[in-house]
C-alpha cells in the first residue's frame, strides 16, 4: 500500500519542498516574510489535535504547491487564518487587510479576502472569478490538512451545527464539494 508521502509542517520543511520543485529566490524570500508572520502571530496557538496552528498553515501551503499552484497561492496559503479574530490579535480587519496588501499585495490579499468569504459562508466563485478556482483548490487542500491528523475534523467549524459538527460525514462531504467544484467543466478550456 502507497502511503501518502509527508506534508511539511515546519517552515525549513516547506523551504525544502519549494527548492526541491525549483521555486526561484523570490519565491523563497517571499515565502519567509509569509510564514515570520504566521509562526509569530499564531504562537500559542493550536489546532483540536493540539497541533500548532501554525504547522496547520504551512501544511495547507506545501498542499497548495505540491498542487504545483502560483507561488501567490502558496502565500495566500500561509496567511489564509490572517482575518480570524484569534490571529488578529488586537488588530482591526482593515488594518489587516492594509498589512496584508503593503507587505504581500494585492493578488495575495484578494485570494486570503476571498477564501474567509467563503469560509464565512458564501457561495465558492463561479469561473468568472479568475480567483474561484485557486480559492477552492485552497480549501480544498485546508481540508485535505485538516484530515491528515484529525485536527479540524475534531473540533469541528464554529458554522457546523448540532450533531454535524465535527462529523467525519460532514467534513467528508464538504472535501468532496470542494474537489468536485475544482473539477468540474467550468474550468476545462
Amino acid at each position: 500500500m502507497n502511503a501518502l508521502p509527508p506534508v511539511p509542517q515546519t517552515v525549513p520543511q516547506l523551504y525544502r519542498q519549494l527548492v526541491l520543485q525549483g521555486r526561484d529566490e523570490a519565491t523563497l524570500r517571499r515565502v519567509a516574510v509569509a510564514a515570520t508572520e504566521v509562526v509569530h502571530r499564531t504562537a500559542g496557538l493550536f489546532r483540536g489535535s493540539l497541533k500548532p496552528f501554525s504547522a496547520h498553515l504551512i501544511g495547507v501551503a506545501a498542499l497548495v504547491a505540491e498542487a504545483g499552484e502560483s507561488d501567490e497561492l502558496v502565500v495566500a496559503a500561509l496567511l489564509h487564518a490572517s482575518y480570524q479574530d484569534r490571529v488578529r490579535g488586537g488588530e482591526s480587519l482593515i488594518a489587516a487587510q492594509a498589512r496584508i496588501v503593503a507587505v504581500h499585495g494585492v493578488a495575495v490579499e484578494s485570494l486570503v479576502a476571498a477564501y474567509q468569504t467563503v469560509e464565512a459562508g458564501a457561495e465558492l466563485s463561479d469561473a468568472m472569478d479568475p480567483r474561484g478556482r485557486a480559492v477552492a483548490i485552497l480549501h480544498l487542500c485546508d481540508e485535505i490538512e485538516d484530515g491528515l491528523d484529525l485536527g479540524g475534523w475534531l473540533h469541528g467549524h464554529p458554522e457546523d451545527a448540532g450533531d454535524e459538527r465535527g462529523s467525519a460525514g460532514f467534513r467528508l462531504a464538504r472535501l468532496a464539494s470542494y474537489a468536485n467544484w475544482v473539477a468540474s467543466p467550468r474550468f476545462d478550456q
